[in-house]
């Protein structure tokens, strides 16, 4: 075994080594989206999603106060985000 080969660092999972250059590269097999669950997340998980980004407070008192949710669209009721979060509905589901 060659020096090189005992001092090569292991590849970091799903990562390659292009051979040519010896540059690390990730190969997407698939793409997924994270699902924000509008029941279930916190404030905090709700503001990340950028359609409802500093109206996560307002989300969870209203299901906090009305109950869950039935249906994306009630977003609509949530008092600051009328007009406002339309195309959330790729990013959040409600569990039923």
């Amino acid at each position: 075994m060659g020096m090189a080969a005992m001092t090569q660092k292991p590849m970091p999972w799903g990562a390659h080594r292009h051979t040519a250059s010896g540059r690390w590269f990730m190969q997407i097999t698939s793409l997924e989206t994270l699902m924000i669950n509008l029941n279930t997340s916190t404030a905090a998980e709700l503001d990340e999603v950028p359609r409802l980004k500093g109206h996560g407070f307002e989300i969870v008192r209203y299901r906090e106060e009305r109950g869950r949710f039935d249906e994306v669209r009630q977003l609509e009721e949530v008092p600051g985000l009328s007009g406002k979060w339309d195309g959330a509905e790729a990013t959040v589901c409600i569990d039923r």
